[in-house]
């Protein structure tokens, strides 16, 4: 009900969950905040306890945080929530390889382009002379997993994360290729 104690109670759990993550091994670069807001609702509108009256103050303080060894992921989900976090609101993966792996999907796309063209060219006929046109279909996107909001209302230390599977990583490129041709 007071707007000072509900940041002051958002800031501490935000310095636990920093402070959790920190002994973990991570750093400051691994740790970015995406968002922070601050309003008022009714009463009624959270919490039927409290008369609708009197106003509300909800913080939310989002962190993104980049974990580069999945196999602390389920204790650091674990940790989180136990720090005071209550919304976990999607995970995503992706490769520390991604931009030379989208660079050999692209030149392998390219290959078969040219090849493709080529069996074209030679089933009708003609000769391939220049490219004319190239366009590059960047299908390249990091996979979001997890629509909805995990929140949670128990006490912290009922709290334990389902186990999570990376998967893998796909990246896709398509490239039209536009040739001229002599007869």
């Amino acid at each position: 009900e007071d707007v000072q104690a509900a940041i002051n109670e958002n800031t501490q759990k935000v310095e636990s969950v920093k402070n959790a993550l920190f002994a973990e091994g991570l750093t400051d670069g691994d740790i970015k905040t995406t968002s922070y807001s601050l309003y008022s609702s009714s009463g009624t509108y959270q919490d039927s306890v409290f008369g609708s009256e009197k106003p509300v103050y909800n913080v939310d303080y989002y962190l993104d945080i980049t974990l580069n060894d999945l196999s602390k992921l389920n204790l650091i989900l674990d940790m989180v929530v136990n720090n005071g976090a209550n919304n976990i609101s999607g995970i995503t993966y992706d490769s520390s390889e991604r931009a030379a792996a989208y660079d050999q999907a692209r030149d392998l796309a390219i290959d078969d382009g040219q090849a493709q063209a080529e069996k074209i060219a030679g089933k009708l006929g003609v000769t391939l002379d220049q490219v004319t046109s190239i366009t590059v279909n960047d299908y390249n996107y990091t996979p979001y997993y997890g629509a909805a909001p995990v929140v949670f209302d128990q006490k912290s230390e009922d709290v334990g994360t389902p186990s999570m599977n990376p998967g893998l990583v796909d990246i896709s490129v398509r490239v039209d290729l536009s040739y001229s041709y002599r007869l």
